[in-house]
């Protein structure tokens, strides 16, 4: 298992891991090292259909699917000020002219059919991951951050 986690429930477990191998640490416990607890995930495949058109012989129109890249969405409760930082620490990073981090987005979903589980593993790769929104702060409401990400492809790990 993999050192940085977000947790669902009992089902979907993302994590998150940069180019140099390092974990930052994602729980659901808001411990210190916590960048926030996981509410949401979800991730969509940019796809182009390339379609030819029938010659005039009466023939069928083909199509093709081109495979682009994938973005998604992470949103997590913001327990501590631990993903602000993490997030200004990449922007400085950058700003000052750093080679921007990438990342490979770990997700593994437990399949449950009756008594029966499996596993499924898939891995997002050469992710941008970036801090699109740091929440509505208002009364009797719990911070939201929502992240969000780009990858060039998404492949089965298991």
């Amino acid at each position: 298992m993999y050192a940085t986690a977000f947790n669902i429930g009992i089902d979907r477990t993302v994590q998150l891991v940069d180019q140099t191998g390092r974990a930052s640490s994602f729980d659901n416990t808001g411990s210190p090292g916590s960048l926030g607890r996981l509410i949401s995930f979800e991730s969509t495949a940019t796809v182009d259909v390339v379609e030819n058109p029938a010659i005039s012989d009466g023939g069928d129109n083909d199509s093709m699917t081109e495979y682009k890249d994938w973005k998604g969405t992470i949103v997590i409760d913001r327990r501590n000020a631990n993903a602000d930082a993490f997030f200004a620490a990449l922007e400085a990073a950058y700003h000052a002219g750093n080679q921007q981090l990438k990342f490979t987005i770990h997700e593994t979903t437990v399949n449950r059919t009756g008594t029966q589980t499996s596993t499924s593993s898939f891995v997002y790769i050469n992710a941008s991951v970036w801090i699109e929104k740091t929440g509505t702060w208002a009364l009797g409401t719990r911070p939201e951050i929502t992240l969000m990400f780009h990858a060039t492809r998404r492949v089965q790990a298991s």
